[in-house]
């Protein structure tokens, strides 16, 4: 959604005879949302969008398709759609780089507020997980300039990239691995968030963060969520609670994560 909320895009499965999802993008008139554009698979593309970003004034939507195959893996790529009269078409596809792995890229995408950083999760890597960093270079293109790994305690069961955020500022990025062991090999699908922010220009982990009480079958960090200034995350934790669900509150200061509520 826009900032505004006056413009919302959804990821919606194949229709009937297709294999191919696609995106619809609807817009508030008082009360009501009305459909005012569809976005269908890019030619060149396997289009599952699995996933789907906007930026704060709606001009720009990021559309993940993590089956693009590469061989016989499913490498994953992405398409930024951009408005203009009113409709969105395309202005640039990626295919992601081929790891060796079916990393599945497009899983989960965002996108920062001005639409100049675009990152995709691609987390069906195991130990190899990932989660990709594009940037605008001058000729307004997005190319990749980082690629983001889990660098202590990789594991066959990490989904690094299961979720991805950026806040709007472009500072602060989150990525989830809900599958993980954390430190404690016992505890199956415990899960964690790693935080990553710029250090002399370069995307740097400066903090990961897990559950205050962790066990097994928490799958913290399905979701999540930044704030515009990146100094607050929000993680969903489908295990929490004895399995009624939980969504925990931390502050960011510098590499220190506080847990608030």
């Amino acid at each position: 959604m826009n900032q505004d909320g006056t413009l919302a895009a959804i990821c919606s499965s194949p229709k009937i005879g297709s294999t191919a999802g696609y995106v619809l993008v609807l817009q508030r008139s008082g009360t009501s949302w009305n459909i005012v554009d569809e976005l269908n698979r890019v030619d060149g593309l396997v289009w599952h969008a699995q996933s789907v970003a906007m930026d704060k004034t709606g001009n720009y939507i990021l559309v993940g398709a993590d089956a693009q195959p590469v061989g016989a893996s499913k490498i994953g790529s992405f398409a930024i759609y951009r408005r203009q009269a009113g409709k969105y078409t395309v202005e640039q596809t990626v295919i992601t780089p081929d790891p060796g792995v079916a990393y599945e890229a497009g899983s989960s995408v965002s996108l920062s507020g001005n639409a100049s950083i675009a990152v995709i999760g691609a987390p069906a890597g195991g130990a190899a997980s990932r989660t990709l960093v594009y940037e605008r270079d001058n000729d307004n293109t997005l190319v990749l300039t980082a690629t983001l790994s889990k660098t202590t305690d990789p594991h066959s069961a990490d989904s690094f990239g299961t979720r991805v955020y950026i806040s709007a500022d472009g500072t602060t990025i989150a990525a989830s691995s809900p599958t993980s062991r954390g430190v404690n090999t016992t505890h199956a699908n415990c899960g964690e968030v790693i935080i990553f922010r710029k250090v002399d220009n370069v995307w740097t982990r400066v903090s990961t963060v897990r559950h205050p009480t962790p066990t097994t079958g928490l799958y913290f960090g399905q979701d999540l969520h930044l704030s515009d200034d990146g100094l607050i995350l929000s993680v969903g934790v489908p295990g929490g609670t004895g399995g009624l669900g939980e969504v925990m509150f931390f502050d960011i200061e510098g590499s220190t994560v506080t847990y608030k509520s």
